[in-house]
């Protein structure tokens, strides 16, 4: 005859891995003081990364006075022209252009030329003689490789990454798994303040 057991279970959801990542004077939007950190690693010729740019530019606004967001570049070796690209970035970068001028870069159809990448930074009404200078300098391609290394070394293996408190995510997430994160980021900070 079977007798009623009582069950109790006593398992706990498995902790995510913590990642850490150095985010040094990379481009940055909101709060400096912000308890929850996003940093975002991507390549401008990744087809997810270009996914990934228009749900994270909707979380972004969501979460703006809330949240800091830090970009880092990680153009893979197999995306030929991904790291001039990200030079480029840096260069408008010089010109407060950085948004805009990323924006430019994720929607173009193709692997911009340096002339592309001139006219884009025209485009963002950016002085273009300026911008042309700082790309022919090659003087943002230690960034660049700066922040892959430090990619490599948070764990990133794949573009787009994110990396939220100190959680990594590989691929492009959906903009209700980014509000999912964020919020459980935010509500474990609230139990910790």
């Amino acid at each position: 005859m079977k007798e009623d057991r009582h069950v109790e279970f006593f398992l706990t959801e498995p902790k995510l891995p913590s990642n850490q990542v150095e985010i040094g004077d990379d481009p940055a939007r909101g709060p400096e003081t912000a308890a929850v950190v996003v940093v975002e690693f991507s390549d401008y010729l990744c087809p997810a990364c270009r996914k990934a740019h228009e749900v994270a530019e909707k979380v972004r606004k969501k979460y703006e006075d809330h949240i800091r967001w830090v970009f880092k570049d990680f153009p893979l070796e197999r995306h030929e022209g991904a790291d001039k690209m990200a030079e480029a970035a840096h260069c408008a970068r010089e010109q407060d252009g950085f948004w805009r001028y990323q924006d430019q870069m994720f929607f173009c159809d193709e692997n911009p030329d340096r002339e592309k990448l001139v006219n884009f930074a025209k485009q963002c009404s950016l002085d273009a003689g300026e911008f042309e200078k700082c790309l022919e300098s090659c003087r943002h391609r230690e960034t660049v490789q700066r922040n892959v290394k430090n990619g490599m070394k948070a764990g990133v293996t794949a573009t787009p990454t994110f990396i939220v408190n100190g959680r990594i995510f590989s691929g492009a997430l959906s903009q209700e798994e980014f509000i999912k994160w964020i919020e459980s980021a935010l509500e474990r900070a609230k139990e910790k303040a």
